[in-house]
């Protein structure tokens, strides 16, 4: 069983989008990258987003996409540990990752 809030990338993006409404704001959304903890504070599912494998991220101009089972979750509001809420944009521009970076590892 999923610890609260932990989203899983390899379910179909409808489940991702209804475990991320049903616990937000409390306990509230997240998952990890690279072993920190990424609380989800605004998402929706993604329209016209290129294919993506579950987990894998990719950041654009306005948001973050990360691969679900059939689709992508937007992700446009992050809080990562320890740091106030911020645009996921921004976050992921600072975080200057690699390709290989993947939600859920």
């Amino acid at each position: 069983m999923l610890e609260d809030g932990a989203l899983d990338w390899a379910q179909p993006v409808a489940s991702v989008f209804a475990r991320y409404r049903g616990v937000t704001p409390e306990p509230g959304a997240h998952t990890t990258i690279a072993g920190d903890r990424l609380k989800i504070l605004v998402a929706a599912p993604a329209t016209d987003a290129p294919p993506l494998a579950p987990g894998e991220i990719l950041g654009t101009r306005t948001a973050v996409l990360i691969g679900a089972g059939d689709g992508a979750l937007e992700v446009t509001r992050v809080q990562p540990a320890g740091k106030g809420p911020m645009n996921a944009a921004d976050w992921w521009r600072g975080l200057r990752a690699e390709n290989t970076v993947r939600a859920g590892s």
